[in-house]
C-alpha cells in the first residue's frame, strides 16, 4: 500500500463511502403550498442545511411551518417550527443538521433551528409544510446544502473484498503506528 497519500476519510466521517456537497436553489412553489425535496435515487444524502421564507398574506389566521423526513409515506421524524407567523408577516428559517429536531429559537424575524443528521435514503423526502396556509402565503427563498453519497446500488453494510482488504490494512497500520 506504499505510495498512498492524502488523508481517508473514517468509516464514520463518510458512512462507508466518499460525499460531494451540492448548494441548491429551489423553486418556489405555488402560493399557499409547501415544497418538497426528493432525494436523487442514485445517492444517499444528508441534508446540511435548509433555509426558506415563509410570507403570510393579510387574512388574519395564524401559521405554522413545519419539516419532516418521510421514506415511502411513513414519516421518520418531524418537527413544527416556532413561532407562529401571523397575518403581513414574513419569517425567515435557517435548519441547519444537528442532533434532534427543534422547534428552533427566533430572535425578531429569523427561526434558527435544528434537524437530524440522517442519511437518507434514495427517494426519500424532506417535506416543508404549514399548518393553517392560506392561499396567498408563500414559501420563497429556498435553498439547501445536502452531501450526496454514491452508493452505486452497493448496501451501506456491504463491502467488496477489495474494500474490506483496503480497510483492514488501514486499520492495522493505523493501529501498529499509534
Amino acid at each position: 500500500m506504499e505510495g498512498l497519500q492524502g488523508r481517508f476519510l473514517t468509516l464514520a466521517e463518510t458512512h462507508s463511502r466518499w460525499g460531494q456537497e451540492d448548494a441548491l436553489a429551489i423553486a418556489s412553489p405555488a402560493a399557499g403550498a409547501g415544497f418538497t425535496i426528493v432525494c436523487d435515487p442514485r445517492w444517499r444524502t444528508i441534508v446540511r442545511s435548509l433555509r426558506f421564507e415563509l410570507t403570510t398574506s393579510a387574512q388574519v389566521a395564524n401559521r405554522h411551518a413545519s419539516v419532516a423526513h418521510k421514506r415511502n409515506g411513513l414519516t421518520l421524524w418531524s418537527a413544527e417550527l416556532e413561532p407562529a407567523v401571523a397575518a403581513s408577516k414574513t419569517q425567515v428559517y435557517s435548519l441547519f443538521a444537528s442532533g434532534n429536531p427543534s422547534s428552533g429559537t427566533s430572535v425578531g424575524e429569523t427561526t434558527v433551528a435544528t434537524i437530524p443528521e440522517v442519511l437518507m435514503h434514495p427517494s426519500d423526502e424532506l417535506v416543508v409544510s404549514g399548518a393553517s396556509l392560506q392561499t396567498e402565503d408563500t414559501f420563497t427563498a429556498i435553498t439547501a446544502t445536502l452531501e450526496r453519497f454514491d452508493f452505486a446500488g452497493i448496501p451501506n453494510w456491504q463491502f467488496t473484498d477489495e474494500l474490506r482488504e483496503l480497510f483492514n490494512h488501514l486499520r492495522e497500520e493505523t493501529t501498529s503506528h499509534g
